[in-house]
């Protein structure tokens, strides 16, 4: 299946428009005369849009074509797909014209432009105009998507393989199965050209049934407990009678793909295999390997791709079968399709180069991290040339260089190699890929850079005040760190906007209220990721100096005791001042008649108060 997934990645580099022949009109280009359509354009489906057709399927999506021209009833027209130039290939013919220009097709299937991109026009029946700049419709990318299934024998109808593709408008991804090829061609267009013009990655993130480096011929990619572990691929294509084997490990799969954006998922499940009678004797044969039997994992596999096809996110998951718990070895093949070119890697830390047969990288490895490349070293980035990136989530072992056979020269490729994955008894674990794409070094880096951003999250910290103590200001200054790999693109504290420092710490003032006080930093990354650090601190006020006593002029009573009243200025933090004597007839000599002062008039502690006393009745003269 290797070979024929190859053979259909370079089928592709000549277009689904090499077979327009099978159908499309073939006549030559010939004059508009007055009374042909000049223009048209169709307006439903709106474009660019995306469909997926599936080849196994009994029925698929239908689209009506409809739209306006200069023609009239007298006039028909084909529905047209060109694929690049004048090539193209019909979905719709003779679909009648109406008096006043507008036309509507039948539903029609996109089976005769699957697995390829184009522009639909409306072209008068039979005419090939030259000028194909008057007639307007959609972009559409035309996605394929099939299955196969063994015929005949005691697994007869078993899925073993699946092929499908996803186009979007910068790029075209091509998929097989884990143990086929993985990533079978990602290649770079040319934005709203259905033109491939380079290919980057090429059987890669592919498990399949012999690690030509390690193992030799026979042995798999995936070791389960230190024994040989194959997917379903790998195990009908193990030796002539592997197919009718008992216990073969039929898979399952999934295509799905946005039919706005382009965006698609593939997904695969499997369970692998092994061969009971023959642990340590390889390649397997039908001597050794008269059944199979489950190794105790299975694989999901997902394939995510976006950014306009030019980046596809793997994701393995590995999950126990028997409840038990199980060690893997992983050896996970990559490369590039220019085989006879001189491709370049750069590892993390190290400078980008050419590698030979045998090399290997032993890191150390961290993750997430990235390796980068081109497919020619000597050679700017292009659409012909493209840069390519692998971003990781669990740093492998080591990667191992080994030469293809796919031409005369020999292609470098290299096997990413897990040297211990544990699978727990429940649950499962999960590896991660990023595959990038781009047609200059710096817009490849990016994607790389962002993939690291989305698999590590940024960390903040609050470390003043501590959390949970008091304070005696109403405003308390509010100190940590915010850190990301990538970089920070927000801090907020406490609903305040904060721009840390060049290495991470922040400080901002917080105002308080009386009694506890939440605090909380939250800080967000470019790929979205978000940490919250939270902590509290008590404001409690310190009480304030006493009031200022003072001399409140006080109430007294008339023809009160002197030393009654002196007590009770006493009482009210004034002196005793000058006696002054005044005559009163109602009055008792000596008694108190009143204070200088009214009653409440306030004074600093200590005043001295005059007290008026009465001197008696006045004397009549004689």
């Amino acid at each position: 299946m290797e070979e024929t997934a190859r053979a259909r990645v370079a089928g592709a580099a000549l277009g689904f428009g090499a077979l327009a022949g099978c159908f499309a009109l073939s006549a030559p280009a010939l004059a508009i005369s007055p009374t042909d359509i000049t223009h048209s354009e169709i307006t439903s489906p709106a474009g660019p849009f995306y469909s997926v057709y599936d080849s196994a399927a009994a029925s698929n999506p239908e689209f009506t074509f409809s739209g306006t021209s200069d023609g009239d009833s007298t006039d028909t027209v084909d529905i047209r797909c060109y694929t690049g130039g004048t090539g193209y290939n019909t979905v719709a013919y003779n679909v009648p014209v109406a008096d006043d220009g507008t036309f509507a097709s039948d539903p029609v299937d996109l089976g005769s432009v699957y697995d390829d991109a184009c522009h639909f026009r409306a072209i008068q029946s039979g005419v090939d105009p030259v000028d194909l700049g008057s007639f307007t419709g959609p972009w559409a990318g035309v996605s394929e998507s099939d299955t196969y299934r063994l015929s005949g024998g005691p697994n007869d109808g078993a899925q073993y393989d699946f092929f499908s593709d996803l186009w979007q408008r910068s790029g075209h991804v091509e998929y097989d199965s884990v143990s086929d090829c993985g990533i079978s061609a990602m290649d770079v267009m040319t934005p709203l050209s259905r033109q491939s013009s380079g290919s980057a990655w090429q059987c890669s993130a592919r498990l399949g049934s012999s690690d030509p480096v390690a193992n030799g011929a026979g042995r798999s990619m995936v070791e389960v407990d230190g024994q040989q572990a194959y997917g379903s691929y790998a195990a009908q294509g193990l030796f002539g009678g592997s197919a009718d084997n008992s216990g073969f490990p039929a898979l399952t799969s999934s295509v799905s793909q946005d039919a706005t954006s382009g965006d698609g998922t593939i997904s695969e499940e499997q369970s692998f295999v092994r061969c009971p009678d023959a642990p340590g004797n390889y390649p397997a044969n039908s001597g050794n390997c008269a059944s199979f039997e489950p190794s105790g994992v299975k694989l999901s596999r997902t394939f995510a791709q976006s950014d306009n096809g030019r980046t596809v996110l793997v994701t393995d998951s590995w999950s126990s079968t028997d409840g038990s718990e199980h060690q893997l070895k992983l050896h996970y093949e990559n490369g590039e399709d220019n085989c006879c070119g001189g491709p370049q890697w750069a590892w993390p830390g190290q400078e980008p180069s050419g590698f030979q047969t045998g090399d290997v990288v032993d890191g150390p490895f961290t993750a997430p991290d990235s390796m980068t490349g081109r497919v020619e070293g000597t050679v700017t980035p292009s659409v012909t040339y493209p840069a390519f990136a692998l971003t990781w989530d669990t740093a492998p072992s080591h990667a191992r260089y080994f030469g293809s056979s796919c031409c005369p020269s020999g292609a470098m490729r290299f096997m990413l190699d897990y040297d211990s994955v544990t699978v727990p008894a429940s649950g499962s674990k999960s590896l991660r890929f990023v595959y990038s794409t781009d047609t200059t070094q710096s817009g490849v880096d990016a994607k790389a850079t962002h993939a690291r951003d989305a698999w590590a999250p940024p960390t903040v910290t609050i470390t003043s005040p501590a959390n949970g103590s008091t304070v005696h200001d109403a405003t308390v200054n509010v100190q940590g760190k915010a850190l990301d790999n990538v970089g920070i693109a927000s801090l907020v504290v406490n609903g305040t906007p904060v721009t840390p420092a060049a290495d991470g710490t922040y400080s901002v003032p917080v105002s308080l209220t009386t009694g506890t006080n939440a605090l909380t930093a939250t800080v967000k990354d470019a790929a979205g990721n978000s940490a919250t650090a939270t902590g509290s601190v008590t404001y409690t006020p310190l009480p304030g100096p006493p009031p200022a006593v003072r001399c409140v002029v006080p109430s007294v009573k008339r023809g009160s005791k002197v030393s009654t009243v002196k007590k009770l200025l006493t009482k009210a933090n004034c002196k005793t001042g000058r006696l002054v004597k005044k005559r009163s007839a109602k009055i008792k000599k000596g008694r108190v008649i009143s204070l200088v002062n009214s009653a409440g008039i306030t004074f600093p502690k200590g005043q001295k108060l005059q007290i008026i006393v009465s001197s008696g009745k006045k004397k009549h003269q004689k």
